[in-house]
């Protein structure tokens, strides 16, 4: 199966505190959330009913587009959750071991 999305969006909000260490601060992220938007989905199935109903094939793959937002927005919590899972990941090291002023310089 191949899913294509088309304008995905994904909105991040992070929520921490300022921890000082050794004289500079560092944040500390607490909260981490998504919210993505898709403007319109399509799925491809390879091979559906391995190849021995192309005209069944076809017609299951129209309806699964046809109704694939509505899935797609059933499930969207669960793809959120997962995404804010990975970036909090990714986030945490290098904010935690980043003084905030070499994140965000003011001069």
């Amino acid at each position: 199966m191949k899913m294509k999305k088309d304008n995905l969006t994904i909105l991040h909000q992070l929520k921490g505190v300022i921890e000082e260490r050794d004289g500079d601060k560092y944040i500390k992220v607490g909260s981490y959330a998504t919210s993505a938007l898709v403007d319109f989905i399509t799925i491809e199935y390879e091979n559906l009913y391995n190849g021995t109903n192309p005209e069944m094939a076809e017609r299951a793959g129209s309806y699964i587009n046809a109704t694939a937002p509505y899935i797609m927005a059933n499930m969207s919590h669960f793809v959120e959750n997962f995404l804010a899972g990975v970036f909090k990941s990714y986030t945490n090291p290098i904010l935690e071991s980043t003084p905030v002023s070499i994140l965000f310089p003011i001069d």
